[in-house]
């Protein structure tokens, strides 16, 4: 789980503080969307082959690759000196998007006892509103202090830490599937006509919470005059984290169905 956090840190970050940092590059809010859209839609398709690959070859190979990438592309980042070369360094990042959600809960399943599968699914999550409280918060007051540069050092140290972890994490053994062309797998998955009103709701809520954490801090302070945006992130974490284990719990105890609506 602290792989999870330290990884997800610099996820959160990068949704938060990029859009900024393509202002301070001399982009505007169009591009600052711009980046963040390329960079999820590239993420879900990609997702496409890392979730078929992780059945097939095992979770540790994309499970490792996606927490090097979110810890390599701070220093690429840094590097970055124009709004075209951040967008091609966010679509390197969508790598690292695509292989570790992927795999990433699959794996807490993986860890668990019989009967237990949505408490150690419910935990994992819940370092994600976790992140989402520290990370914002965290970097947007390292820049206000010392600007971007060394808040990109930060990051890059934080994902060292997190690849230090997991390369000693013994990832379960469990029944690797035939592979299979991953185009062949969609097809077969979406003619479960059952997935189509799941999907669709995924749909809806991943677009309002892409656009929430992309164009909500370039507005609270341009807009709102805010100084550290980060502050309603860690609000917005903290309602999250207690949820997370309650819905867990109650999957094992009420079904998984129940819970959909609520959420």
């Amino acid at each position: 789980m602290l792989v999870t956090f330290l990884t997800l840190v610099n996820f959160y970050t990068s949704l938060t503080l990029i859009p900024l940092y393509v202002l301070e590059l001399g982009g505007d809010s169009f591009f600052s969307g711009l980046q963040n859209t390329l960079f999820f839609l590239s993420g879900v398709i990609l997702r496409f082959y890392f979730g078929p690959l992780g059945d097939a070859k095992g979770r540790r190979l994309p499970f490792l690759l996606g927490v090097f990438v979110f810890a390599t592309s701070p220093l690429l980042f840094w590097l970055c000196r124009d709004v075209f070369q951040l967008v091609l360094v966010r679509l390197y990042q969508a790598i690292g998007l695509a292989a570790f959600f992927s795999t990433g809960n699959t794996l807490a399943a993986d860890f668990a006892a019989p009967g237990k599968t949505g408490l150690y699914i419910g935990a994992n999550r819940m370092m994600y509103p976790l992140a989402l409280l520290v990370g914002p918060w965290l970097g947007r007051m390292v820049v206000a202090g010392g600007g971007y540069g060394p808040w990109f050092l930060v990051s890059a140290a934080i994902g060292a830490v997190a690849l230090s972890l997991a390369l000693a994490v013994k990832v379960p053994a469990v029944p690797c599937k035939p592979a299979q062309n991953f185009l062949a797998m969609i097809w077969e998955a979406m003619q479960v006509k059952t997935l189509w009103p799941i999907l669709g709701h995924v749909l809806v809520v991943s677009g309002a919470y892409g656009v929430l954490l992309t164009f909500l801090p370039v507005y609270l302070e341009l807009e709102a005059g805010m100084a550290n945006s980060g502050l309603y992130f860690t609000c917005f974490g903290l309602a999250g984290i207690g949820t997370n284990l309650l819905f867990g719990y109650l999957s094992d105890r009420r079904g998984r169905q129940g819970l959909v609506v609520p959420a």
